[in-house]
C-alpha cells in the first residue's frame, strides 16, 4: 500500500515543478486539475493506511486486502512509476498533455481511489468484529424503571444507543485522518464499560423487589408493555407509595 503512496507523492512532487518552468495557462490549469487529484488520492490513501494500522495495533482484527487488489495496486504503482520517467524526459507541452490524458495515468489515479475504499471498508468489517466480540450478551434485556435508580437507567439506555449506532468508515469519515472514527470506537467501548458496570447493579436491585413487582416491572421496560393483570393490587399500592403511578401508562394493542 505504501508503494503507490510514494508514487503518487513523487509524480505530485514533479507536476509542482512543472508549473514553475514557465508552462502555458492551458497546461497548467491542466496540471492543477491532475495535481488536486493526486493529492487529494495519495492523501485519501495515506489517511485510510495509518488509520488501519492504528486499529490493527489496537487488536482490531482488519483483514489483509485480496490479492486482486494487491496486484491492481502494484499494476497503478508501475504505471505511475512510469509516469514520473516520461514525464521528467518530456520536451514539450504536448508530450506533457499526451501522458497527463493517458488511460494509463487514469487508471492510476483512479485506483488511488478504489484502493482507500478498499481499505475504508476493512476497517468497517473490522470494527463490526470488534463490535460482536464485545457486545454484552445482556444488551438486548429489559432495563426496568425501579425506584431510586434513574440514574443507572438513563446510562444503560444511553449506552444501548451507542452500541447500536454503527461506525461509518467512508472516505469522507477518513478526511480527518479517521479522527472521528477512533472517537466513535473509543465511545462504544466506554459504552461497554458502563453497560457491564451498571446493568448488574440494576439487576440486584430489581431482586429486593417483591416477585410480583419484578414481573411488573420487567414487563413494562418490554416493547409488549404490561398487562393489567400485572399490575395487582399490591403492585399499584407500591407505585402509589412511592409517588410514581403517574410514571406508568396503559394503551390499547388494537
Amino acid at each position: 500500500m505504501s508503494i503507490i503512496t510514494d508514487r503518487a507523492s513523487e509524480i505530485f512532487a514533479r507536476l509542482v515543478d512543472l508549473e514553475h518552468q514557465g508552462a502555458s495557462a492551458q497546461l497548467n490549469e491542466r496540471l492543477r486539475v491532475f495535481r488536486t487529484r493526486s493529492r487529494d488520492g495519495r492523501d485519501r490513501l495515506s489517511k485510510a493506511t495509518s488509520l488501519a494500522r492504528i486499529l490493527r495495533d489496537d487488536g482490531v482484527p482488519i483483514a489483509q486486502l485480496s490479492a486482486g487488489i494487491i496486484k491492481s495496486t502494484s499494476i497503478a504503482a508501475l504505471a505511475l512509476r512510469e509516469s514520473i520517467q516520461r514525464l521528467e524526459s518530456s520536451q514539450n507541452e504536448h508530450d506533457t498533455l499526451v501522458i497527463i490524458d493517458s488511460k494509463t495515468v487514469e487508471d492510476a489515479l483512479s485506483s488511488l481511489n478504489e484502493l482507500a475504499k478498499a481499505i475504508a471498508d476493512s476497517i468497517r468489517r473490522g470494527l463490526e468484529s470488534e463490535l460482536i466480540s464485545i457486545m454484552p450478551p445482556t444488551i438486548n434485556h429489559e432495563v426496568p424503571d425501579i425506584s431510586g435508580h434513574a440514574a443507572e437507567m438513563s446510562r444503560l439506555k444511553m449506552a444501548r444507543h451507542r452500541l447500536q449506532i454503527q461506525i461509518s468508515c467512508s472516505l469522507e469519515n477518513l478526511e480527518d485522518g479517521g479522527k472521528g472514527v477512533l472517537e466513535s470506537r473509543q465511545a462504544r467501548r466506554n459504552a461497554v464499560e458502563v453497560w457491564n458496570l451498571e446493568f448488574p447493579k440494576l439487576q440486584m436491585a430489581l431482586e429486593k423487589e417483591s416477585p410480583e413487582m419484578r414481573t411488573f416491572l420487567k414487563a413494562a421496560a418490554s416493547e409488549q408493555g404490561a398487562t393489567l393483570s400485572q399490575a395487582t393490587p399490591d403492585v399499584i399500592e407500591q407505585l402509589r407509595r412511592e409517588d410514581r403511578l403517574a410514571d406508568f401508562r396503559v394503551r390499547s394493542l388494537k
